[in-house]
């Protein structure tokens, strides 16, 4: 068992006159006319977890909620940078706080300056500043932008069986308001205790059978088929008791649909050696690694016309019907681009529109643009996950996911289990079919569900439109091996 301890620092509001747009950017945040707020999330119905389904529909107060209302202790200081830092740590000085009401308005009990709205402020304009500092006599000169830190400590059970866990904070309002509805979150944070992802054992039993054709590896379970071509190096085909679960061939995918960013700064034409290199690959050798009664690895290496780059996937299918999948990638040649993207791509059948996954959301999110996407489970259609920007472009790609399932209504389709994780996009159109149309409604709705499943995938950058590069961190750089490891299996209810 651990005590985490839980530090809060809502931001200051300063009320007063609007200044000029051109001139904003001068002023810190705090004192900023045109930041109302800062990390707040829209209104929205509260998302909370439930141990399970009948428990959610019963309505009932969830045991996996810890209301943080109730008395804490507060620091009070008159400026940001008098704040305490690091006051979650279990070793930290808190014999200097105040017990405190939460809620509470912390003027009422003690804490700074009261403020009374029907008074005048004695403060001057001052563009783009909300207010120049007051006289050093005036009783507000100490308290121009005070804090107040609150703390609440609790016990927080492990896991026994030490599964990952998230400690999600929220602040929410307690009561309506004239601008947001009770509920609404003003912010939060996430804290992962216990284990980090654990994805679940690989089954065993069953029989495997394989066999060699010219063309082709046949691994045959039970009530499976799957079908591997020698001389694309790929999964052709997976059928489940007859029922194809992939109506096209799962195939290495290193492109993406260019963003806005991506077309501001020229990724069409420099990077455009990854277009068509997974489509325009070269199998060099595709043989049976390892053979016995319970399951099989097949082994294909790939050489990629983007300069001496190559790749190796290794496919291991067992008797129950799982395939694991390990992708390494090696992009190398002397004035390679950055990758836009390494991962798989397929189409699945066009009723396979029930989306659940384990990672972050709900919304879109990607490698440089996640931190305001809380991990959890989401459920969600194919048509929902896609945001539609002004131009067709990639979008709904979620990211740091641990798991994901993908159905038809009765429930019969692909799970995909992370080792660890991985990213996913889904529409109901090719990826191809993002980069002609000018406008959304002139992207083509096809009959097919086409899912890319990514290793990495670049940043979106957004520094500008018109040029700016996405950072280092977060770009697939050539000489850099890429290993990469998930899990597919069938669900049939």
């Amino acid at each position: 068992m651990s005590t985490p301890r839980i530090c809060l620092l809502p931001h200051c509001r300063l009320g007063g006159a609007a200044a000029a747009a051109l001139y904003a950017a001068e002023a810190p945040p705090w004192a900023n006319a045109h930041i109302l707020g800062i990390h707040e999330l829209p209104s929205h119905a509260v998302r909370h977890a439930d141990p399970d389904e009948p428990a959610a529909l019963a309505g009932t107060p969830s045991p996996l909620i810890q209301s943080l209302d109730g008395t804490g202790t507060v620091h009070w200081v008159p400026h940001p940078d008098q704040r305490p830092h690091d006051i979650w740590r279990p070793d930290s000085d808190g014999r200097t706080w105040c017990d405190l009401p939460i809620p509470s308005n912390g003027d009422m009990h003690g804490f700074g300056t009261p403020i009374y709205v029907n008074l005048t402020y004695p403060f001057a304009n001052d563009p783009p500043r909300m207010m120049t500092d007051p006289p050093s006599s005036d009783s507000a000169f100490a308290e121009r932008t005070p804090v107040g830190s609150y703390r609440r400590s609790f016990r927080l059970e492990r896991d026994p069986a030490g599964r990952e866990g998230m400690l999600t904070v929220r602040c929410a309002l307690p009561n309506d308001t004239s601008w947001a509805p009770a509920g609404h979150v003003g912010a939060w944070d996430q804290l992962p205790f216990g284990g980090g992802w654990s994805p679940p054992p690989v089954r065993s039993g069953g029989r495997l059978e394989v066999e060699t054709a010219p063309a082709t590896y046949l691994m045959r379970g039970a009530e499976f088929e799957v079908r591997i071509g020698r001389a694309s190096g790929v999964i052709e085909s997976w059928t489940v008791q007859g029922w194809p679960i992939l109506r096209a061939p799962l195939v290495p995918n290193d492109w993406r649909a260019p963003t806005d960013n991506d077309r501001g700064n020229q990724v069409p034409q420099w990077a455009s050696v990854w277009r068509d290199a997974a489509a325009k690959r070269t199998v060099e050798r595709c043989e049976v690694a390892r053979r016995a009664a319970d399951g099989a690895e097949i082994v294909a290496l790939i050489k990629l016309p983007a300069g001496e780059s190559r790749a190796r996937y290794s496919y291991r299918v067992n008797g129950t019907g799982q395939i694991e999948i390990e992708t390494r990638f090696e992009p190398a040649g002397a004035k390679l681009p950055l990758v836009p993207r390494v991962g798989l791509m397929t189409e699945l059948a066009p009723d396979c529109t029930n989306v659940a996954w384990y990672g972050r959301g709900p919304h879109e999110c990607y490698w440089d643009r996640k931190t305001g996407a809380a991990v959890g489970r989401y459920r969600s259609t194919v048509r929902e996950l896609i945001y539609n920007d002004l131009k067709p472009q990639d979008n709904g790609h979620r990211t740091d996911v641990r798991w994901l399932e993908i159905t038809d209504p009765s429930g019969r389709g692909l799970r995909v289990i992370g080792l660890p994780l991985f990213g996913f996009n889904a529409w109901p159109y090719r990826q191809r079919d993002l980069e002609g149309p000018m406008h959304p409604w002139r992207i083509p709705r096809r009959e097919l569900v086409t899912l890319c499943l990514d290793a990495a995938q670049m940043g979106v950058g957004g520094d500008d439109s018109w040029g700016a590069r996405t950072h280092p961190e977060y770009c697939i750089h050539p000489g850099r091996t890429l290993v990469h490891r998930l899990r597919i299996e069938p669900v049939n209810q």
